[in-house]
């Protein structure tokens, strides 16, 4: 592709316009940093737009799914060790703490990692019966836990004392400040290394 972006401007008008069948949203540290870029969330908001079918997020990918507001008005859940720090993205979004996936629309939230497979298989048995998803659990050597609201992690969600609530704010703080410098150094260098070419 073009170093302007076109090629990939392109290629995404095409998807937009063909409509994607799901969108996934993975977890983890990245998805952090994603939930403070502009064009990621505008993204997003095209990608769930143009879904045929579900939008699915595992562990802390809910957190992107709600700074992008696509689930205010909406239930999801999230990983529980975060619990409390996710859902300070989605201040509009009826958290549930005791679940391992959420299905609200065309939205289908995932607590943790192995939560992810759980959804993943009921996504299956929805789309295609539950034969072929016992099938894929089986191919994959794995114990489905079909049970949405069966979640035995429910108890690694910190407690909400005043102390764990003031320490929330300073993460989300800090996360802000280094998240928005960050890419304000990221876009500077990048000026820098070309202007030395």
């Amino acid at each position: 592709g073009g170093r302007d972006g076109s090629a990939e401007a392109k290629a995404l008008a095409s998807l937009l316009a063909a409509g994607v069948d799901f969108v996934l949203l993975p977890g983890g540290v990245g998805s952090l940093r994603e939930s403070y870029r502009t064009d990621t969330l505008a993204l997003l908001r095209a990608l769930a737009g143009a879904c045929k079918h579900s939008v699915l997020s595992v562990c802390t990918g809910a957190q992107v799914l709600a700074a992008a507001g696509l689930l205010d008005g909406r239930r999801a859940t999230t990983n529980k060790i975060l619990f409390d720090l996710m859902a300070t993205y989605g201040p509009r979004v009826d958290w549930v703490p005791a679940a391992r996936w959420v299905v609200d629309g065309p939205f289908v939230t995932a607590s943790g990692v192995s939560a992810g497979i759980d959804m993943a298989l009921a996504v299956i048995e929805h789309a295609h019966g539950r034969e072929l998803a016992l099938a894929a659990a089986e191919a994959a050597e794995y114990s489905w836990a079909d049970d949405p609201a069966d979640d035995p992690f429910v108890g690694c969600i910190p407690r909400p004392t005043f102390a764990r609530r003031i320490l929330v704010c300073v993460v989300r703080l800090v996360l802000s400040i280094v998240y928005r410098i960050g890419f304000g150094l990221g876009f500077s260098m990048r000026g820098v290394s070309a202007s030395v070419r």
